[in-house]
């Protein structure tokens, strides 16, 4: 990839994480009616940084594939449960914690140290994502076998330890900024976001598994898909 394509690349990841990020923070605070809600202004901020700075030290080429939303013989199962589950992992738990924590305050006497820790797990879901993310030059928004790029299994960084860390640090994240935000009842739909997420990873690892030349020997090696010692 030239210069010239490489730059533009990143400008159009950037744009599109500034839409992004955007809309998360219209979300939960419109929903609120208020920004004086600091942990939020902590955990959407913390989250915007990680994610501006990985548009910066992301691969062009990376870039690009993750902007790609079909074709390409994307898996379409896969793709209709990412964006089913998409709604119920960030959408829709930032509008509930918006209403819980700025209108109606549903959840009464949160402990703030608990909103801490939320604050603390949500960043390192957000950083093993990342890690993953940076670790496979293969990391796609939708499951597919990306034989116009060479794919090849990736075994290094999280990689090593579990067969799907980007999974698994979304999972951590969804299920902790409700924590951060200071809503329980957040929670509720950020675990139905956990479970199409667990859907996805079966589905991806299955597909592997089948089509992906390596990947059998390297599930020998690396036993586990997201938690290690369970599962």
């Amino acid at each position: 990839m030239n210069t010239r394509i490489a730059h533009r690349q990143r400008i159009a990841g950037l744009v599109f994480m500034l839409f992004y990020l955007a809309l998360m923070f219209a979300l939960h605070f419109s929903a609120a009616g208020t920004g004086q809600l600091p942990f939020s202004w902590i955990a959407l901020g913390s989250f915007a940084v990680i994610s501006i700075i990985n548009v910066f030290l992301a691969e062009p080429e990376l870039i690009s594939e993750r902007l790609q939303f079909g074709g390409k013989r994307v898996n379409q199962k896969d793709q209709l449960l990412a964006s089913g589950s998409f709604l119920f992992l960030l959408p829709i738990p930032l509008m509930v914690a918006g209403l819980d924590c700025g209108r109606y305050l549903w959840t009464q006497n949160y402990p703030v140290t608990l909103q801490i820790s939320g604050v603390l797990f949500y960043n390192l879901g957000n950083l093993l994502f990342r890690w993953a993310m940076h670790s496979n030059r293969y990391f796609s928004t939708f499951v597919r076998i990306q034989e116009d790029r060479g794919h090849q299994v990736e075994s290094g960084g999280p990689y090593q330890y579990i067969r799907h860390p980007g999974y698994a640090g979304g999972i951590l994240s969804a299920l902790t900024l409700p924590l951060a935000l200071g809503s329980l009842y957040a929670l509720a739909p950020a675990f139905v976001g956990c479970v199409g997420l667990i859907l996805r990873t079966n589905l991806e690892d299955n597909q592997l598994k089948s089509e992906l030349a390596g990947y059998l020997d390297y599930a020998g090696k690396v036993r586990f898909r997201l938690l290690p010692g369970i599962w």
